[in-house]
């Protein structure tokens, strides 16, 4: 399974002890432990804990937000990832369309067009291109919009810090639990931001917003840091691995600094339907607007072994 940029690697023992100790509590609310799991993540990000909110993932991360700001115009990129235009036509909400150079990067001429009326959702890295925004892309957007939320969900392995978000000043961040930390399951983040609109996002959340399996293993997680950190280090290289044995195939793939890598396909030949005969499931890109491309991501070396190796088959017998 190559298609979902999950943490491939087992679920490690000391998250299923969390886990188990969680599941001795299922009687009782989660006052105790959800209060307990904040101070750890206050500790974790060097922030105050009412610079921060637990959300179930970036689908409550956007509607807890742009509740706040409903009068805004949301603007988002694309191609890009689908989650945010989902919930702005679910939610109703005036939407602009940032559009992407043929290197990926934001269009100039759209960032032109942000105002103090716009609050800009994007993910850095990108989703499904693996490009990070560039300094001047994101000094733009903070001189022209009036609100900015960056959702960095693969942070980790784009060889920045896991540490502090810069968050302030209309400016929010997203972090997510689903990849490095691997409790997708979870379905877990944090949205770092100004105290005054973090309280009133708390103040709106549903009773006991996060269960008690889900607060003990994000508290495992953070005990064990270790485990992401190695999970980032091996698919970090994996990943360059992947890109340059497919690169030696005569791909054009492209550089990324998420847990994944974008091919160009080939609308005659489709990399993805080879696969999936092969039972090897990578994701089109069409869903984030973006024909005629792969996005493979990174698993188990044995999993990245077999690929590339049907991707040699594919290449008619080259060795990646």
């Amino acid at each position: 399974m190559l298609a979902f940029n999950e943490n491939p690697e087992p679920v490690a023992q000391p998250i299923l002890a969390g886990i188990q100790a969680g599941a001795e509590l299922v009687n009782r609310y989660t006052f105790d432990s959800e209060a307990r799991v904040l101070a750890a993540l206050a500790r974790y990000y060097e922030c105050s804990p009412a610079n921060l909110v637990l959300v179930r993932g970036i689908d409550e991360a956007f509607d807890r937000l742009s509740h706040e700001f409903p009068a805004m115009r949301y603007a988002t990129a694309w191609p890009g990832f689908d989650g945010y235009i989902g919930r702005i036509r679910i939610l109703g909400y005036r939407h602009l369309e940032i559009r992407l150079t043929e290197e990926f990067a934001l269009h100039p001429a759209d960032l032109e067009r942000l105002t103090p009326d716009d609050f800009v959702f994007l993910a850095d890295p990108s989703n499904p291109t693996g490009r990070p925004l560039s300094s001047d892309e994101l000094a733009t957007i903070r001189a022209r919009a009036g609100k900015v939320c960056i959702d960095e969900t693969y942070v980790d392995y784009a060889g920045k810090s896991a540490g502090r978000p810069e968050f302030g000043g209309g400016l929010f961040v997203f972090r997510s639990f689903s990849k490095s930390f691997g409790l997708a399951g979870a379905r877990l983040g944090a949205v770092f931001g100004e105290a005054n609109v973090i309280a009133a996002i708390k103040r709106k959340q549903w009773y006991c917003n996060v269960g008690v399996l889900e607060l003990h293993a994000l508290e495992a997680a953070l005990a064990n840091d270790g485990l992401r950190a190695r999970h980032v280090e091996r698919t970090v290289a994996e990943r360059e691995r992947i890109r340059e044995g497919l690169a030696r195939l005569g791909l054009r793939v492209y550089p990324s600094a998420g847990n994944f890598v974008l091919v160009k396909n080939r609308p005659e030949h489709p990399i993805d339907a080879f696969l999936r005969e092969r039972r090897i499931r990578v994701s089109s890109t069409e869903r984030f607007g973006l024909a005629d491309h792969v996005r493979i991501s990174v698993g188990l070396t044995a999993d990245n072994d077999r690929m590339l190796a049907a991707m040699s088959e594919y290449a008619g017998g080259r060795e990646p």
